[in-house]
């Protein structure tokens, strides 16, 4: 009974130590991603993510690893220019999305000059010391850097290497704030810019390529629509009901032409496939159809490529909806233009609504007057 007993404490101490090796390997893999995060703006890549998680959890600093990054060959290229106050500010753009506040960019730009802080140390003081919004932020920026790596690795011919293609994933990361949305917008990023699992063409201008070939027969005979909405849906309940990334992004579309002998046909696609086409009114004398295609909106358009495409909003108008906070882009009609209104979370296009023209009571033909 004895000599059971040994075994079944060997067998308990193997097993506790092989657990702790699993926490600390895990542990040690969020702790690199966050070193990545506020000393390249980006996530780590596979390789690294390796190296440095085993040297974590052997050596248990983080400080030494950090040291390392401020003398390697990326830092040099990407950062090398940069003045004190820059790489200062730099750490908090990487992590927070925003600036440094003047009296803490100044005291540590005051340490680095006189040589008491190294930027890994004060990296590393910005970085634990970070409350409330700012820490979650970091949470989930590190929760989008675990998925864009385990993507790369997932994905051999999504490639990750050279200054270009950390600056594409630095982007990805700066789209991540402390809404969780957020996750799920780097998520999208991650598989619909960066790695193209959907064609999403980063000139959105020049997009036709994103249509699928029913689309794309639909726009060789009959034109861009006269109206047109599309949503775009990436979401899933989880097992405890909660919404979470789906891993794809489904697109849903209609679009309506305004036919004078066969009235207003609306044409249903989902993800670029025709499913069916049908009559839902008379021919409208009055509309002015939009000078839009549906081409120019794919799952990767952002705030910044609405405007680059149609200018500054009539308005912009914050709305609560479902516990997100949802940015609606309104167009108003003139008589040679028609209406449109763009969808945001996040600053990522998730519904597009053009060439109506919304009529109420209060509202009018305003529609920043809609409520």
């Amino acid at each position: 009974m004895k000599e059971n007993g040994r075994l079944v404490w060997c067998f308990f101490l193997v097993l506790l130590i092989f657990n702790t090796n699993i926490a600390l390997a895990v542990d040690s893999v969020s702790e690199v991603q966050r070193a990545y995060i506020a000393y390249y703006g980006r996530p780590a890549d596979p390789g690294g993510l390796d190296y440095w998680s085993r040297r974590l959890a052997n050596e248990g600093s983080l400080s030494s690893i950090m040291q390392e990054f401020g003398n390697s060959q990326e830092f040099r290229d990407r950062f090398g220019r940069l003045s004190y106050p820059e790489l200062v500010n730099n750490i908090y753009l990487n992590l927070f999305n925003r600036n440094a506040e003047e009296a803490g960019k100044q005291f540590y730009v005051n340490k680095l000059q006189r040589g008491e802080m190294t930027l890994q140390t004060i990296a590393l003081n910005i970085l634990y010391g970070a409350e409330n919004e700012d820490k979650t932020t970091i949470e989930n920026k590190v929760e989008v850097a675990k998925y864009f790596t385990q993507q790369i690795r997932n994905n051999p011919s999504c490639t990750y290497s050279g200054n270009q293609a950390a600056e594409e994933a630095k982007k990805v990361i700066s789209f991540v704030n402390a809404t969780k949305g957020s996750i799920n917008a780097g998520k999208i990023l991650t598989d619909y810019r960066y790695c193209r699992v959907l064609r999403c063409p980063l000139n959105v201008t020049e997009s036709l390529v994103a249509l699928s070939r029913d689309q794309q027969a639909f726009i060789a005979s009959r034109g861009n629509p006269s109206l047109f909405t599309i949503v775009f849906t990436t979401e899933e309940a989880d097992s405890l009901g909660r919404p979470v990334y789906s891993g794809r992004v489904r697109k849903v579309e209609t679009w309506i032409y305004n036919n004078s002998s066969s009235g207003l046909k609306a044409i249903l696609f989902d993800n670029g496939y025709f499913i069916e086409e049908k009559t839902v009114g008379p021919y409208a004398h009055n509309l002015v159809p939009t000078h839009l295609s549906p081409s120019l909106f794919t799952p990767c358009t952002t705030k910044e490529d609405v405007i680059r495409m149609l200018g500054e909003p009539t308005c912009t108008q914050q709305i609560q909806f479902g516990g997100r906070l949802i940015t609606a882009m309104r167009y108003n009609p003139t008589t040679t233009l028609a209406a449109s209104s763009v969808y945001l979370e996040n600053d990522l296009v998730f519904q597009v609504e053009a060439g109506y023209a919304l009529v109420s009571p209060r509202a009018g033909s305003d529609l920043c007057k809609i409520e």
